[in-house]
């Protein structure tokens, strides 16, 4: 006869307080694992990974106006208000912007870097089933 552990989605079962296994995946059907008598079984988790490693610019343009009310707090009327029409006057070189040749007021700031990371490809449950040999 065996023994019958049902193991569905994101759900976490136990038998004779020794052996459980989790599953978590999508779209997933429960399954029946089959244990014969006198065995033990091994749940292996295999999680397949890979490594990206490269490097990435992004240029970012800001352009446009910028309009700031300085409120007052006491009862939140406006004290002074500024307008930014040309974005190159406060985003300056010095603060690493640069301006936009083909766009007066624009400017442009670059972000450099470099990725290394490592992501799952994919994961598999592997069983191991092994006699339990009992002395007598």
């Amino acid at each position: 006869r065996y023994e019958k552990a049902r193991v569905g989605c994101d759900s976490s079962h136990e038998i004779h307080s020794k052996w459980q296994l989790n599953k978590q995946s999508r779209n997933c059907d429960s399954e029946w694992i089959l244990i014969p008598p006198n065995h033990q079984t091994r749940a292996e988790l295999v999680i397949t990974e890979d490594e990206y490693d490269g490097c990435f610019r992004v240029e970012s343009i800001i352009e446009g106006s910028v309009v700031v009310n300085l409120r007052s707090k006491k009862d939140g009327s406006i004290v002074c208000p500024i307008f930014i029409g040309n974005m190159s006057e406060v985003l300056t070189p010095e603060h690493g912007f640069q301006p936009v040749p083909e766009s007066p007021g624009a400017v442009i700031f670059v972000n450099e870097g470099r990725c290394l990371c490592n992501f799952g490809i994919s994961q598999h449950v592997e069983m191991h089933q092994t006699p339990i040999h009992r002395k007598e």
